[in-house]
């Protein structure tokens, strides 16, 4: 019978929580159910086969019939069991309970089918004593295929049935003196013994599996907390620098930074559009000053004058690296024909480590405002001029 792994309690994200080998154990105890209703037809058959051969020895009806009901009386419950372990589900809390009845009633349902070899009486001949030992090597080996996950079960099954069944061949060969016996309760004896090792070979695979799967899926499990993880730091990224953007680019302050070769590592919407003429706010990163400067002058050769920033921006820069602090500047120049007055505020930029990675500014155009103070300046010089001359 096959599982999906992923659909059983042990692999489910509600049991997280217990430590690696209680889910190991949680899974191996899923994965024991679930095999009575396939055995049922198997015990059913078995059981039916078998009491031909009960029949053809001579044993009375009513004890056949009392051993075969017996027989199917428990394995009905064995299956009307697990079809309530699948109705209710298989919890941490109440697996210990579950496997106690189920495997008990799983117990008794194979020593009552393997009983029926020792109703095989003691003068049925070789014919039929070896069907009573293929009944509990049959048995075996289907306890030992079927129940691979838990090793006490079967081995405790199989010795159950089988050890009766092989005392009596020998005591059978003691009081009549049939070798024959002894060689069917050797190969019995051999063959629980190679079914056992088989059974304990694939017990240990089985468990391997599981761990293998397990291991897989709290890998797969970590995987996906790491990767929502991810993308929720990588939303939140993304909504802090859209955020900032839109800050930045709603002030008429000019702002920037740039990494230490002088190139731009962010720029504004006033700073792009006012300073550099930029298509957009993506244009200038990676690109200096000079770049900009020297294609405007290009752009307009015609007249030198058109834009003089550039040279001084880079000066300021140098000025503020080697000092290691905040710095104030006032730059001039033209712009676009225009002569325009900044008063420049500029830092070294430092990482969250201490690092020194370049240096950011913010500018503020007071063109008007110094226009203002030289007008009054005049003003007040042409005042104190009429005064002296009274």
């Amino acid at each position: 019978m096959s599982f999906d792994f992923r659909a059983l309690t042990g692999f489910s994200d509600s049991v997280r929580h217990l430590s690696f080998d209680a889910r190991v154990r949680l899974v191996r105890v899923e994965t024991f159910f679930g095999h009575a209703e396939g055995n049922m037809i198997g015990i059913a058959v078995s059981a039916l086969l078998f009491d031909r051969v009960l029949d053809s020895a001579g044993v009375l009806p009513m004890l056949r019939l009392s051993w075969m009901g017996a027989v199917l009386l428990l394995t009905a419950l064995m299956v009307g069991y697990e079809w309530r372990i699948a109705r209710q589900g298989v919890r941490p809390e109440n697996v210990d309970h579950l496997l106690r009845v189920r495997a008990g009633l799983g117990l008794l349902t194979g020593l009552c089918c393997g009983a029926g070899a020792l109703l095989m009486p003691a003068d049925a001949g070789h014919f039929g004593q070896s069907m009573a030992l293929l009944l509990v090597v049959s048995i075996t080996t289907v306890a030992t295929l079927a129940y691979a996950v838990m090793p006490w079960y079967y081995l405790s099954l199989g010795l159950g049935v089988s050890l009766p069944v092989i005392g009596r061949l020998l005591y059978l060969a003691s009081t009549q003196g049939d070798v024959v016996l002894v060689w069917m309760a050797v190969v019995g004896a051999a063959l629980t013994v190679a079914l056992f090792g088989k059974g304990i070979r694939n017990s240990r695979w089985a468990t391997q599996a599981i761990e293998a799967n397990m291991q897989l899926m709290d890998e797969m499990h970590e995987r996906g907390k790491a990767e929502a993880a991810l993308r929720e730091s990588e939303a939140s990224a993304r909504e802090l620098s859209n955020l900032l953007r839109m800050m930045c680019d709603n002030v008429p302050d000019m702002i920037w930074a740039k990494g230490l070769d002088g190139r731009y590592l962010f720029a504004n919407k006033a700073m792009a559009e006012n300073l550099l003429q930029a298509s957009d706010t993506d244009e200038p990163v990676g690109r200096n000053d000079m770049y900009f400067a020297q294609r405007e002058r290009a752009r307009h050769a015609e007249t030198p004058q058109w834009h003089t920033f550039g040279e001084l921006c880079q000066d300021t820069d140098a000025v503020t690296l080697q000092r290691g602090a905040p710095s104030i500047f006032e730059e001039s120049g033209n712009v676009k024909g225009n002569y325009i007055v900044l008063d420049v505020h500029k830092a070294p930029f430092i990482d969250e480590l201490g690092q020194l990675i370049g240096i950011v500014g913010s500018a503020r155009d007071v063109t008007e405002r110094k226009q203002v103070e030289r007008e009054l300046t005049t003003y007040r010089e042409n005042l104190e001029g009429l005064r002296s001359e009274e």
